[in-house]
């Protein structure tokens, strides 16, 4: 609303400004009006700025919604103080709620740590199971009714997580244990440790949050009850760090991709905590007797510390390999004029556009259209695995538009390609294509052979033969949908290599025999794809050329070699699993041209796409069915000709619907999945809570009466 898209940097900028600056307004309410109670502005001032600039901040802003969880932490444990010291309950009640739906990713960290917290102030304490027992009956009510009120957001959510994350394993798993060392380091300034799976989370707030967290433990004037209740808690913390099977606890029990220890927010703010009460003991009063001088100059010395770390951190990031470092404005303005490029010459949603610049996983010219590139937690697992067997580079959380071939090109709607220059290593697609477009070295082709949303078919043959085999699977893809077989096998002869010439296992020698004329395809199909943790050793070598390497993760695509010649072609094909199987595929041109037409008049058309849902129409020579490129799940209502009707699925990923013989109206609308159960949920927590507070201040005006 208040920045023109090509100011949107200067929008996020500032949003991470105001967020990093609420983590200090939040830490500092909750060490005034907390169980610590400070009062003095040096304590509250070192405390709150350590909190805001910590370097989960600094480092995870690119990932600017968990800061949101930060903000929230000091409040939500400022409302567990107020439950254990018989205050009111509603702060506590609404902002756990509010965690919930600013981001249920951390909320779920933050109700791992109340537990946690709650357990140390009744250990810090004098210890009394009775009433130790009634606030575990307090927190869990009021956390209950947390959970009621903000049902609308999270129960819908993990419904349509069920379907895809929720639905796996553990996922990607790192070994055992860290090294102790590195995580030591990481409380010490300038410690970048960078942001892959297997890198030790940033977890540094300030050298003298670090110095006064190790005198805690060893000051006499902090009770041994307090020090055991700050050691039971650095030791969860310290165990969750070094052992991989308790640190996926804290991250809903899937080792996270990128971005290791996400709930270091969580370990900085219990230090913060620690360091407020250790000076408030050990020294408060003693540099309450200095001059504003000194104080202002220990201020001076903490804002200097946490800003050169804070420099350092940002900079490190723009040398990370695993992020590709941050772009410039200029970059970003150059992205979206391309984009506006792409509009102007008429490609558009809902037509997606696949792009081979591979600015990052999330591409499609950072989200300015529309592109088959997806990258997020929130996948659907028949989707992405329908991607895969296409020869589409999609690996569960991402899909990519490389490997893109004429036929999905086709089939998903892609009405066009994007290219920095000449055709790069992804593939030589775009010699199918048609260049409509250049300016400095940006190219836009078209494709002249677009598809549609759907089309109608008789019998699903793809589900019944998927497999290893990409080309084979766009053969029954695309006999189902326009009758026709595309790509044909070569010939070829193996022979076995003794000795592989890279550090892989196995070699082999493989001599084929492609058609004359027609492009030349190749696809690396590895026996354990469906594990995305485990690294791979493929290599595909012409000679003595390299032609494609394969080495982490079954990061793979179909690729396009070029036109052949009708030479005998020699390769040699080296991996890590003798199982492991390479294919070679001549793609008929002349024949996808003829069965295009086909296609086409199966597609849908008329299709409209507004508030109301997708309108479009199909005409059908015989009863058959009707896949639509949606992804299927439950929560579409679908009507032909204003009649209800139930839908399946093709390939198990995309909608399938029946159809009569004719030309029919079609209307498609889609609700979210437990949504309307969710709100009526949520609805009645709040009446709950609504109740819940006019009861206490009728109880709290009976007790001032009695007084």
């Amino acid at each position: 609303l208040l920045f023109d898209p090509l100011r949107l940097t200067d929008a996020v900028y500032y949003l991470t400004l105001i967020k990093i600056s609420l983590c200090g307004v939040t830490f500092a309410l909750f060490l005034k009006y907390g169980h610590i109670k400070s009062d003095d502005p040096l304590v509250i001032i070192i405390s709150s700025v350590s909190y805001a600039l910590m370097s989960f901040n600094i480092i995870y802003s690119m990932n600017l919604m968990w800061i949101s969880g930060a903000i929230m932490l000091p409040l939500v444990i400022l409302g567990i103080d107020n439950v254990l010291d018989r205050k009111r309950k509603e702060l506590f009640i609404l902002s756990l709620a509010c965690s919930v739906i600013v981001n249920y990713y951390t909320a779920y960290m933050i109700v791992l740590f109340c537990v946690i917290y709650f357990i140390y102030r009744s250990i810090a304490e004098t210890f009394d199971l009775k009433r130790f027992a009634k606030h575990c009956m307090e927190l869990f009510s009021c956390g209950l009714l947390s959970a009621l009120m903000s049902a609308w957001l999270w129960l819908p959510v993990f419904m349509d997580r069920s379907k895809g994350k929720l639905s796996e394993g553990v996922g990607v798993y790192y070994g055992v244990i860290r090294n102790p060392l590195l995580i030591l380091r990481q409380f010490l300034p300038l410690s970048f440790a960078g942001i892959s799976s297997k890198a030790v989370p940033p977890l540094y707030c300030g050298i003298l949050i670090t110095f006064f967290v190790v005198i805690y433990f060893f000051s006499r004037k902090i009770s041994v009850r307090r020090k055991a209740a700050a050691l039971f808690v650095t030791g969860i913390f310290i165990l969750s760090l070094l052992f991989y099977s308790l640190d996926i606890v804290w991250h809903c029990f899937k080792m996270p991709n990128g971005f290791p220890g996400r709930y270091a927010f969580v370990i900085s703010f219990f230090m913060i905590t620690v360091f407020a009460e250790s000076f408030e003991i050990i020294f408060a009063s003693i540099f309450k007797n200095y001059s504003f001088p000194v104080r202002a100059l220990a201020g001076l010395f903490v804002a200097a510390d946490l800003i050169v770390n804070s420099a350092y951190g940002i900079r490190s990031l723009g040398d990370a390999p695993t992020i590709g470092g941050y772009s410039s404005y200029s970059d970003y303005r150059g992205f979206y004029e391309r984009s506006e490029v792409c509009k102007a010459l008429g490609f558009d949603y809902p037509e997606r556009i696949a792009s081979y610049i591979d600015y990052s996983h999330d591409d499609g010219f950072l989200n300015a259209y529309s592109s088959l590139d997806y990258y997020s937690s929130s996948y659907n697992y028949d989707v992405s695995a329908f991607f895969r067997s296409l020869g589409l580079n999609s690996v569960l959380h991402y899909t990519e538009d490389s490997g893109i071939c004429p036929v999905t090109a086709s089939v998903l709607n892609v009405d066009c390609a994007i290219n920095y220059g000449e055709p790069n290593e992804y593939s030589l697609m775009f010699e199918l294509f048609d260049p409509v477009y250049t300016a400095n070295g940006f190219t836009v082709y078209s494709n002249p052979y677009p598809g549609s949303l759907g089309y109608i078919y008789d019998s699903d043959t793809y589900s019944d033969s998927v497999s290893g085999d990409v080309f084979s699977n766009m053969n029954h893809l695309y006999h189902d949908l326009a009758g026709a077989e595309v790509f044909i096998e070569c010939g070829r002869e193996e022979r076995e290599v003794l000795t592989p010439r890279s550090d892989a296992e196995f070699a082999r020698e493989i001599t084929v025999y492609p058609e004359a004329g027609m492009h030349l395809f190749m696809y690396v199909s590895p026996d354990d794809y469906d594990n995305d943790a485990k690294t791979c050793k493929d290599y595909l070598y012409f000679g003595d050329f390299l032609m494609a390497s394969y080495t982490n993760m079954p990061y793979r695509y179909a690729a396009d070699l070029g036109i052949s010649d009708g030479s005998v072609l020699t390769f040699t094909f080296e991996s890590d699993k003798k199982d492991n199987e390479i294919y070679f595929y001549s793609f008929e041109k002349a024949r996808f041209e003829e069965s295009v037409k086909v296609l086409s008049d199966r597609g849908v058309r008329n299709v409209v796409y507004s508030s109301k849902g997708i309108e479009l129409s199909v005409t059908a020579a015989q009863d058959c069915n009707l896949a639509l490129f949606l992804p299927y799940e439950a929560g579409y209502s679908i009507s032909v000709d204003n009649k209800p009707v139930n839908y399946g699925s093709y390939a198990g990923s995309v909608l399938s619907i029946p159809v009569k013989a004719g030309t029919h109206e079609i209307h498609i609308s889609y609700f979210t999945p437990g949504l309307k159960t969710a709100c009526i949920i949520s609805f009645i927590g709040i009446i709950l809570f609504v109740v819940y507070v006019i009861f206490s201040i009728k109880k709290q005006k009976k007790s001032n009466n009695l007084i």
